[in-house]
C-alpha cells in the first residue's frame, strides 16, 4: 500500500539542495501565484519562533527596494505577511509608502498569523485574503519594562493591562479605603511615567488604526462605525489576551473588507504551498528572523543567539519603548 504524504512532508524531503536551489523553489511559486492574481507580490515573512522576528525600521529599507521596482510596472500589487508585531511606526510607515507610489492601492494576504503591529498594517490594505488558517490579533500595544533581576532582566506588559489595573484600584479603594493597605505595594511598582507612556501608548494605537481603517478595510464607512472596530481591536471592554485570534467571521462582521479563499481554492493552495517552503526553510534554518522577497529576489536576515552564563548576549532594548 503507496502512502500519500502531506504537502509540508513532501517540501520538507526536498530540502536537500543548496541554499540557492531552496530559495528558487520558493520564487518559483510565488511566482505562480503572482501569474494567478495578474499583479505583483512581495513577501514579508517572520520567523515567530524566532525571539528577534519583530518588525522594526531595517526592514522599511528592504520593502522600499521592492516596492520602488514594482512602482514601475504596476499600478497594484499584493504583500503577503506573516508577522507577531513589532514597532507600529514600522507598520504605519509601510502603508503610507504602499498607498503613495500604488494608485490603485494594495491587499494583503494572510495564510497563518498577522498579529499586533501587523494587524495595524493589515488595517491600511484596500482587501484582506484569508483563508481557514489565517488571523489577526489585538492591536492593544505593548510596553518593554526593566524587571531588575538577572534572570529575566526585561518583560513585555500590556499597556492595556496597565491602564486597566490603575482604573480597578481607584475604583475598589473609593468603595473600600481598607484596601488602600492591599494596593499600595502594588501600585508603588508602578512608576508615574510608566503609567502615563501606557495611557499614551493606548490612544497612539487607537488613532492609527481609524487612521488607516478611514482609507483602507473600512473606506466609506463612517465614524461610528470605525471607532466600533477600534473600540474592540484594542481590547476595549474585553478579557481578551493580546493573542487572542481574530479569524474570518470576526473580521467579517466587523464590517472590513475581507475575501475568502477556502482549501480547495487553488489560489489559497498556492498561498499554503509557499507558506509551507517558507516554514520548512525557516524549521531547517532557524537562525533566519525574516525572509522578504518577490519572484526574482530575496532579502534573508539573520540572528545568531550565542548563549553564555552571564547571559550577556541577550541585552533589553530601550525601557521606554514600546511595540505591538
Amino acid at each position: 500500500m503507496s502512502v500519500d504524504n502531506s504537502l509540508y512532508f513532501k517540501i520538507f524531503q526536498e530540502h536537500r539542495p543548496s541554499l540557492e536551489d531552496l530559495n528558487k523553489k520558493r520564487r518559483a511559486v510565488l511566482a505562480e501565484l503572482q501569474e494567478m492574481l495578474d499583479a505583483p507580490v512581495i513577501s514579508y515573512m517572520a520567523n515567530i519562533s524566532h525571539p528577534h522576528s519583530a518588525m522594526y525600521q531595517p526592514d522599511v529599507d528592504a520593502m522600499v527596494n521592492f516596492i520602488q521596482y514594482y512602482s514601475k510596472k504596476a499600478e497594484r500589487i499584493y504583500l503577503i505577511i506573516e508577522s507577531p508585531g513589532g514597532d507600529v511606526n514600522v507598520a504605519v510607515k509601510l502603508v503610507k509608502i504602499l498607498r503613495a507610489v500604488f494608485p490603485k492601492g494594495f491587499s494583503v494576504i494572510v495564510p497563518s498569523v498577522a498579529k499586533s503591529a501587523a494587524t495595524m498594517l493589515v488595517l491600511g490594505a484596500d482587501k484582506i485574503v484569508v483563508g481557514p488558517s489565517s488571523e489577526l490579533g489585538l492591536i492593544d500595544p505593548q510596553i518593554i519594562v526593566f524587571t531588575g533581576t538577572p534572570q529575566q532582566p526585561f518583560a513585555v506588559i500590556s499597556a492595556r493591562f496597565i491602564v486597566r489595573f490603575i482604573e480597578n484600584a481607584k475604583r475598589e479603594i473609593s468603595g473600600n479605603l481598607n484596601l488602600v493597605n492591599v494596593y499600595y505595594p502594588l501600585l508603588q511598582q508602578l512608576r508615574p511615567d510608566l503609567i502615563e507612556m501606557a495611557q499614551e501608548a493606548i490612544e497612539m494605537s487607537k488613532e492609527y488604526a481609524k487612521e488607516l481603517l478611514r482609507h483602507g478595510l473600512m473606506k466609506g464607512a463612517s465614524d461610528d462605525e470605525i471607532n466600533k472596530v477600534v473600540d474592540y481591536l484594542s481590547g476595549e471592554g474585553l478579557p481578551a489576551l493580546h493573542e487572542s485570534p481574530i479569524t474570518y467571521d470576526k473580521i467579517k462582521d466587523l464590517g472590513m473588507n475581507v475575501v475568502y479563499w477556502d482549501q480547495v481554492n487553488p489560489k489559497w493552495i498556492k498561498v499554503l504551498e509557499y507558506y509551507f517552503r517558507v516554514k520548512a526553510f525557516f524549521q531547517i534554518n532557524p537562525n533566519v528572523t525574516k525572509i522578504i522577497e518577490t519572484p526574482n529576489e530575496s532579502m534573508i536576515q539573520q540572528v545568531q543567539i550565542i548563549q553564555t552564563p552571564q547571559q550577556a548576549s541577550q541585552q533589553p532594548p530601550p525601557a521606554a519603548s514600546t511595540k505591538q
